[in-house]
């Protein structure tokens, strides 16, 4: 619950650096904090979730296609099973609906109502997911970019997967 995005930046850093990890996926909520880790020559990938998606045929925004993507993720088993019991709660709990024969989340305010708290871990992990595959594993002295992923090219038949794990 901490307000400071300087405090938060800093922790940030601290948990990275415990797991040898220096990208972070962030909130654009969250862009003095993002702008703050880039400071400090931190990856950053914006997200915004409320933003058009960049598959506009299939996805009602960018937070349903998040979704949507890590639900692809996760149903073909590339990813390690997902050991702690709330995600899987939480994950479980999402649903969604087809608008005008696009794919939509429901909002993330009946998502609090029917957990009886915000799904912050589902939240996180999704996230988490989707940026993984803008990020460059594998040549750790490669100087990695700042991706701002509404700029970027893509569809899903393109995504390129790797068996992930999560902390």
């Amino acid at each position: 619950h901490e307000r400071d995005s300087r405090i938060i930046e800093d922790e940030l850093i601290n948990i990275g650096s415990d797991y040898a990890i220096k990208d972070f996926v962030i909130d654009s909520i969250g862009n003095d904090i993002a702008d703050g880790l880039r400071r400090k020559k931190q990856n950053v990938i914006s997200l915004n979730s409320s933003e058009k998606s960049i598959n506009p045929e299939k996805y009602y925004n960018r937070r349903s296609e998040v979704w949507g993507y890590a639900a692809e993720v996760i149903h073909s088993k590339e990813c390690y099973p997902i050991e702690d019991e709330e995600t899987r709660r939480q994950l479980e709990t999402v649903k969604y609906r087809l608008v005008n024969g696009k794919i939509q989340i429901e909002p993330k305010e009946t998502i609090k109502k029917r957990l009886g708290r915000s799904p912050d871990r589902s939240d996180c992990f999704v996230y988490g997911l989707w940026g993984l595959q803008f990020m460059n594993t594998n040549n750790k002295n490669e100087q990695r970019r700042n991706y701002v992923p509404q700029q970027l090219k893509y569809t899903p038949s393109v995504y390129k997967r790797k068996r992930l794990a999560y902390a």
